[in-house]
């Protein structure tokens, strides 16, 4: 939170990132352990505040674990990490609570793919590839669970 100045416009607001909860659905039964997510989170999120204790009780029904994290808005969403377990691997992915615009085309948060700013070449180029296949609807909680399908491989923190 910010202190308003009351003469102040909110176009003239520097605000570089937004709270909030973050479910993290497919996780082993194995990691679903207060320190393990807490590391997990605070890895991809630098900027973690805390754990959901309730969603960890209820490891029987809930299929998800939320953590309270602040997202930056110039930066793409992480949509969740692959874990390797031997010769296994696991995709774990994420959603978002209570996002309104999320761009489709480059992940972040805070407006919609039609006002996005991305260049002109690059715009083409992405529609055009895989790349536009990562950021859904998918990604807000409530959605489609991304883990259905594996994303295309991408490096994300």
């Amino acid at each position: 939170m910010k202190k308003w100045d009351e003469e102040g416009k909110h176009e003239d607001l520097d605000l570089p990132t937004v709270t909030t909860w973050v479910q993290i659905h497919d996780l082993l039964p194995q990691l679903k352990h207060d320190s393990t997510v807490e590391a997990i989170a605070s890895y991809i999120f630098p900027k973690f505040h805390r754990v959901d204790r309730s969603s960890l009780e209820h490891k029987g029904w809930r299929r998800f674990i939320r953590v309270l994290v602040e997202v930056e808005l110039e930066e793409p969403v992480p949509i969740g990490f692959e874990y390797l377990e031997g010769d296994k691997s696991f995709w774990v992915s994420f959603n978002y609570e209570k996002v309104n615009e999320l761009c489709y085309l480059c992940g972040r948060i805070g407006h919609q793919i039609h006002k996005c700013n991305i260049r002109e070449e690059h715009r083409e180029k992405r529609l055009s590839t895989k790349a536009s296949k990562i950021y859904t609807a998918a990604l807000k909680a409530g959605r489609e669970s991304l883990a259905s399908s594996h994303p295309p491989s991408f490096n994300q923190k």
